[in-house]
């Protein structure tokens, strides 16, 4: 099953098999909300796992209220369906990258998202983070927050960064604060950094750099007293 639009931000982004256990459990447990959020996995577990049987809640009378209208509360931001990558930088320089995503969406007041939320991984681990506002039909950012079906962010990616390939992990949210998950299975995506001069190892300690060196040299403090202190260094300070 592909990651539609997940329950939790961990079934998504820890793997398959916990993403399957997880939708099965809202399917034992929440069967409204996985069927809202991901109905094609409501469907596969429902007709492929239970064989066609469902799971229904029974709460006491005195407990429920009727719900005249969950709209647009119940209505996600659409799936991602374009991704325009930009790297501007020459490889010794640092990379300006822009990002563009399009939602399917037909109505951006209900289907379109208010803010997208990246982090971008390397192949190491290393990651930066860039936010998406949405763009008007004129290509500006709108204005006051209003939501659209196409979002744009920029970030910067030093040239000492990882080279390679960078993944992305996505959060859209809209108006209502629904939010779907997406990363690099539900789209097509290619970002890659060229950077020759990488420099990825911590810095280590050479056995041998070091040394200590005591030398005095006096002056006034704030007290008056006098201090003797390596002034030159800066490594070793002695009260008289």
């Amino acid at each position: 099953m592909s990651a539609v639009a997940d329950e939790t931000a961990y079934a998504h982004e820890e793997n398959p098999n916990e993403d399957m256990a997880e939708s099965i459990a809202y399917f034992l447990m929440n069967p409204d909300k996985l069927r809202s959020r991901a109905p094609a996995k409501y469907e596969f577990i429902r007709d492929r796992i239970m064989q066609g049987s469902v799971y229904l809640s029974k709460i006491r009378a005195d407990l429920t209220f009727e719900v005249y209208n969950l709209y647009p509360d119940c209505v996600f931001p659409g799936k991602i369906s374009r991704v325009d990558i930009r790297v501007d930088g020459a490889p010794e320089d640092d990379k300006a990258v822009t990002i563009v995503i399009g939602l399917h969406a037909n109505d951006p007041e209900t289907e379109g998202a208010t803010y997208t939320w990246m982090r971008v991984f390397s192949e190491i681990g290393t990651w930066v983070d860039l936010g998406l506002r949405p763009l008007d039909d004129a290509g500006r950012y709108t204005r006051d927050g209003a939501p659209g079906i196409v979002l744009r962010g920029e970030t910067m990616i030093d040239k000492r960064a990882k080279a390679g390939y960078w993944a992305p992990d996505i959060r859209l949210r809209d108006a209502h604060g629904n939010k779907r998950y997406a990363g690099i299975e539900d789209f097509g995506w290619q970002l890659y950094i060229d950077n020759p001069l990488e420099d990825v190892n911590p810095p280590e300690y050479v056995r041998g750099t070091a040394a200590l060196r005591i030398s005095t040299a006096t002056h006034e403090g704030k007290g008056g007293a006098g201090h003797s202190c390596n002034v030159e260094l800066g490594l070793l300070c002695l009260v008289e």
